[in-house]
């Protein structure tokens, strides 16, 4: 693995580390309310009473932090064995 590669690969688990100490949260009126999406913030901190994690769009965040840092190292492979090769 290249330089290049190690660095995408460090970004993109930096990118969601951050993404799961700042997660989007939802707010819950009640039990029977429907939950309405609320601000990002820092997991240890809530924005506002009565909120949970926002577990389905998390993981949609997360999985575009891996699709992109996955391309990112695939593209960096190919570039590195096309100009080993040419």
């Amino acid at each position: 693995m290249s330089r290049e590669q190690k660095i995408a690969l460090w970004v993109g688990v930096a990118l969601i580390v951050l993404a799961g100490l700042f997660p989007p949260w939802i707010y819950l009126k009640n039990k029977h309310s429907v939950p309405q999406p609320a601000d990002f913030g820092l997991l240890f901190w809530p924005p506002l009473e009565s909120t949970s994690i926002d577990i389905s769009r998390l993981l949609v965040i997360w999985a575009t932090i891996a699709v992109v840092t996955l391309a990112a190292v695939v593209t960096l492979t190919e570039r590195r064995v096309r100009s080993a090769s040419g």
